[in-house]
């Protein structure tokens, strides 16, 4: 089994705050994920984010939401955006919190979470 590295989240995706009250104004804010392996870049947005808050950290599956809870477990209001990379097949976790713009809401990201192969 392949080794798990974290990186801190601005080392891979080219945005790091996400505004929920950006929707309000019809506007959605946009980050990629840089793969580092195979250069793929994969776009999410704020709705993304919202709807990974109800996969619980499942989106890859049990055996990958416990080998990353045993490494970097999620804690307070942080989640966990799971999937694989387009280019190479690599599982991915974006790690963020929710409810951080001083209004109940918004996410930050904080850390990337790879197999190291």
């Amino acid at each position: 089994m392949n080794q798990l590295v974290a990186v801190a989240a601005s080392k891979r995706c080219d945005q790091l705050a996400f505004s929920e009250l950006t929707e309000a104004d019809h506007a959605v804010d946009v980050g990629v994920y840089a793969c580092p392996h195979c250069k793929s870049r994969i776009q999410f947005s704020t709705t993304a984010l919202r709807q990974f808050e109800a996969a619980r950290g499942l989106a890859l599956g049990p055996a990958w939401n416990e080998r990353c809870q045993a490494f970097r477990p999620l804690e307070g209001a942080q989640y966990a955006m799971d999937f694989r990379c387009r280019g190479c097949d690599r599982p991915i976790r974006i790690v963020y919190e929710a409810g951080v713009d001083g209004k109940g809401a918004g996410f930050r990201l904080l850390h990337v979470i790879e197999e190291r192969r």
